[in-house]
């Protein structure tokens, strides 16, 4: 779906696992792209993942039609790693709307959402809408790439979607690690569903309180399912 420089300097190609339901003849389906976590860091944890290939092939025997990505790891939990991996997510965004009739997608119906890192990565994209806002999270190393786009593929298309998915995401890690700024949602940001565990031991669900909070304050409709 695009392709990007790493933090090595080599260029990645970024792909996709794409589900749909079988012998589908409808011509327009609701898309969710779910993305997996690992700290931005976790190499063993890719889009075919068991847990991410199961749940994708569960919203496609739903009715929708479903993607999970790659997208670029980095060393640590810091400002490029989160930067890029958004940057490659608004790429998959864009390059599902220049696709949509081949991929069979209602691009008024596009949700965006992942676990862990994968959540982070959601609400940087749907909230994120200006250059200023690039700055968070202030940890080294710092993205060469400061536009809110970025340049991993398929521009002209906005990558906005109409929802957020934020399954075990929140503001910070246990370790206290920035890693999404609640200032960033507006009253007229798409809406949220919220999932966390009671008892998450790598993101407390107090960080992820934190999103709702910030939802209820600014009026963005909101569901949060601990």
């Amino acid at each position: 779906y695009g392709n990007a420089l790493t933090y090595q300097n080599i260029n990645k190609i970024l792909k996709l696992d794409f589900y749909e339901p079988a012998g589908d003849i409808v011509t327009k389906r609701p898309l969710i792209i779910y993305m997996h976590g690992g700290g931005f860091t976790d190499t063993n944890q890719t889009k075919s993942f068991p847990h991410i290939a199961m749940m994708c092939d569960s919203f496609a025997r739903r009715g929708y039609v479903a993607a999970s990505l790659d997208y670029r790891l980095d060393t640590s939990i810091s400002n490029r790693a989160i930067i890029n991996a958004m940057h490659d997510a608004r790429a998959a965004v864009r390059f599902f709307k220049a696709n949509a009739a081949t991929y069979k997608i209602d691009t008024s119906k596009i949700f965006l959402g992942g676990e862990s890192a994968g959540a982070i990565n959601a609400l940087s994209v749907n909230y994120i809408d200006k250059v200023s806002e690039l700055a968070y999270p202030p940890v080294a190393p710092y993205s060469k790439v400061n536009t809110v786009e970025g340049n991993s593929g398929n521009p002209g298309y906005t990558s906005k979607t109409k929802a957020t998915l934020c399954f075990c995401g929140g503001t910070k890690t246990v370790l206290l690690d920035p890693v999404f700024d609640t200032t960033d949602i507006q009253p007229a940001d798409p809406k949220i569903l919220q999932l966390h565990g009671t008892s998450d031991p790598l993101i407390p669900i107090q960080y992820a309180l934190e999103i709702a909070y910030r939802a209820i304050h600014v009026g963005v409709p909101h569901e949060f399912r601990p």
